[in-house]
């Protein structure tokens, strides 16, 4: 009798713990909870990056551009106050066409995208085990039926 209440009543009462342990509880749905914020959090703010990245690339292209206009205004005004003053010499032609040329050679490197580069860290040179991981505590819990149950601790950098 003293070996059934002390030996199989306890022995009953761990199997149905371990059982109960088995089963998702609020420890683990409150684990989940955290990686699903993680995972929204970092894909925000890879979100961001890559439209900050965008609006760079286009104030870049948007500037070398207006840059590139008003150089060709200002010679588009020399060229039409040259040919109205019929105001050239040799020289003034070759000088001339040689800015045309420089333009050209500006408007060329700007259609290219070779000029600028863009540095992208690939996911494989991320380490992403050490992004998030989790890490087992042998902390007794605070609850008195769970005093010997192990909790996972979310880690993240």
């Amino acid at each position: 009798m003293q070996f059934d209440h002390d030996v199989v009543g306890s022995h009953d009462e761990l199997l149905e713990q371990i059982r109960q342990a088995k089963q998702p509880g609020n420890a683990c749905i409150d684990l989940l909870s955290r990686i699903d914020r993680w995972e929204r959090t970092t894909i925000n703010k890879i979100n961001r990056a890559a439209e900050r990245a965008r609006q760079q690339i286009n104030q870049l292209v948007n500037s070398q551009t207006e840059t590139l206009k008003e150089q060709f205004e200002t010679l588009s005004k020399e060229v039409r106050r040259r040919r109205k003053d019929e105001d050239f010499a040799e020289d003034d032609v070759k000088h001339l066409r040689e800015r045309i040329n420089q333009l050209q050679q500006t408007l060329e490197q700007l259609t290219r995208a070779d000029n600028t580069n863009v540095t992208i860290m690939e996911n494989d040179q991320i380490d992403w085990n050490r992004i998030i991981y989790l890490v087992e505590t042998t902390e007794p819990s605070e609850s008195t039926n769970e005093q010997f149950r192990q909790e996972a601790s979310l880690k993240y950098s």
